[in-house]
């Protein structure tokens, strides 16, 4: 009996280390955080984070101030309520009102590429040794418009070329200069990333740009610096590069009028 109760107690101590990784989710004994939500820049792909795990786009992580490695926050957007369930991997951000730092694909699927920035809610709901995927996390809803939307017609040229090329340049410098768009800049953009920080808004347009998109701009609008594909004559233009950019690459964009 003794030898059968000790073998019972070995299996129990070594099932943690067999076991696959288990999400634990709890409606209670949990506080919601409410602040700003922003995601990592491009250039951030395949760097280590401060809690040694290496940062992917495309997986659903985030960093955090002060939860441990491994909670699973639910992100909610208040203004879409669309969410997403995000695993920690990283310290971050150091923003006085900026709760979590999401990666690419988190922020794809809340439509945060688009603006940049969004008040949300996290609520722990698991921890876990591996990141959520993809079928599991996401909550569907309709994207509520923000005011940014073009209203009206365009009058400017579109792009002499806007499609994308087909070879990478290789490094970011080898494209032309990133330029500030004109104050009397008219017609339709893509907004592709909006930052507070003109440097971050440039090095962004940088990696784009390295990646074979061309005419970006910053375009400089209600104290944000945006990172844009411009100009275009109609928005059935830029709605159409749009769809081209979403088909080739793991981005979305947001069509706005420049005024």
């Amino acid at each position: 009996m003794k030898d059968l109760l000790s073998l019972l107690t070995f299996f129990l101590l070594l099932y943690p280390t067999l076991a696959p990784a288990q999400y634990y989710y709890s409606s209670t004994g949990n506080t919601p955080e409410y602040g700003i939500a922003v995601f990592y820049a491009d250039y951030m792909q395949g760097r280590r984070t401060a809690l040694e795990e290496v940062y992917r786009m495309d997986e659903y992580t985030c960093a955090h101030k002060t939860y441990p490695k491994g909670t699973l926050l639910k992100v909610t957007r208040l203004d879409n309520n669309q969410s997403v369930v995000v695993r920690v991997n990283d310290r971050g951000p150091y923003d006085s009102d900026v709760i979590v730092d999401l990666s690419r694909i988190a922020a794809l699927d809340i439509g945060l590429v688009r603006d940049g920035r969004a008040r949300v809610k996290l609520e722990v709901v698991g921890n876990s040794s591996s990141n959520p995927r993809p079928n599991t996390v996401k909550t569907a809803t309709t994207y509520s418009n923000n005011g940014l939307t073009p209203r009206g017609g365009a009058t400017s040229a579109s792009p002499s070329n806007y499609n994308f090329t087909d070879s990478k340049p290789a490094t970011s410098s080898s494209g032309p200069a990133i330029t500030i768009l004109p104050a009397q800049a008219s017609g339709y953009a893509v907004q592709l990333g909006s930052y507070q920080s003109l440097d971050n808004a440039n090095r962004q347009a940088q990696e784009l740009q390295a990646r074979g998109i061309s005419n970006l701009h910053i375009w400089q609008k209600a104290g944000l610096s945006k990172v844009v594909v411009a100009t275009f004559a109609s928005k059935a233009s830029a709605q159409s590069f749009l769809a081209t950019l979403r088909s080739q690459y793991m981005m979305d964009g947001l069509v706005v009028l420049l005024r």
